[in-house]
């Protein structure tokens, strides 16, 4: 795991950039992580977002799935029964 801190600028590319924090918490395979979102003032805050290829930070985005939290994030791991 460790703290990753990025700048990103205000949606639409404009305004002042700031550093967001995101804490890698896993990741699978070779190209897929899960980062917590870790900015109070970020609307993503507590949220767990999952990328392939890419990282929440980025504008490139292949595949991402967002968990509201951890709990959400912990139990889609688990495998469901068919």
């Amino acid at each position: 795991m460790h703290l990753a801190r990025h700048r990103r600028s205000a949606p639409g590319g404009r305004g002042r950039r700031r550093q967001h924090p995101w804490l890698e918490i896993g990741s699978f395979a070779e190209n897929h992580w899960a980062f917590i979102c870790c900015d109070s003032e970020d609307p993503l805050f507590g949220a767990v977002v999952e990328r392939k290829d890419s990282t929440p930070w980025s504008d490139i985005v292949w595949d991402e799935e967002v968990h509201a939290d951890m709990l959400e994030f912990l139990q889609s791991l688990i495998p469901r029964p068919e």
